[in-house]
């Protein structure tokens, strides 16, 4: 008791000592999934208590709910807190790319978060058709979990083109390629690396005679 009552008979001396009081300190994560910290417990009134914060892989830490931004930390205890870390996945580059842009192209790219489900789509230009990734994989449309940085490649292959099979009247000209064509024939063309072609048709006149026949 800090008040007490004594009888006095003789010359006495008496010492009141003191301690600190304690506190509680609570460190609590945002999200166990993604960090854990330490540093709980009963600390004595103006000590430091140190608290400490450790992201899970995929994760960074981003700081305290004090705002300090270090992951160990001092607190100078001077009452009962509770003090938050807080973490946030950790953000990944994902490159979608072709090995030819002639040949094709691929969406999907860009910054994702770790743990992300993204979709990588290839798509051939006329003339050409996906061979597979650079990784093995033969998916088309292909989904990918983001742990990391990232390059994915497509590679394409030239396959047949069909001829655009074309027909007009004697007398008719058609445009195909930038280029001007009236006589019957197959024609071939390089477009963007590829071999393009044209099986053109040109009817025969008909002689007037037969128009009013």
């Amino acid at each position: 008791q800090s008040v007490r009552s004594v009888v006095v008979t003789q010359d006495t001396t008496f010492i009141a000592s003191f301690v600190p009081n304690q506190f509680q300190v609570q460190v609590v994560s945002n999200d166990d999934n993604m960090g854990t910290v330490s540093g709980s417990g009963t600390y004595f009134y103006k000590s430091y208590a140190r608290v400490i914060a450790n992201p899970k892989p995929g994760y960074q830490f981003l700081h305290w709910s004090d705002d300090n931004t270090y992951s160990e930390h001092n607190i100078y205890v001077t009452s009962d807190t509770i003090i938050t870390a807080f973490f946030a996945p950790r953000t990944y580059q994902i490159n979608a790319q072709t090995s030819n842009p002639d040949k094709g192209s691929v969406i999907g790219g860009g910054e994702y978060s770790y743990g992300d489900t993204i979709t990588l789509t290839a798509i051939p230009q006329r003339g050409c058709e996906f061979a597979g990734w650079s990784d093995g994989a033969t998916d088309n449309p292909r989904q990918v979990i983001v742990t990391d940085d990232a390059t994915y490649t497509a590679e394409f292959t030239i396959v047949y083109l069909e001829p655009d099979t074309v027909t007009i009247c004697y007398g008719e000209q058609h445009t195909w390629n930038n280029k001007t064509y009236n006589t019957s024939g197959l024609y071939v063309d390089t477009v963007a690396g590829l071999l393009d072609s044209l099986f053109l048709t040109v009817l025969p006149a008909v002689p007037v005679t037969e128009m009013f026949d």
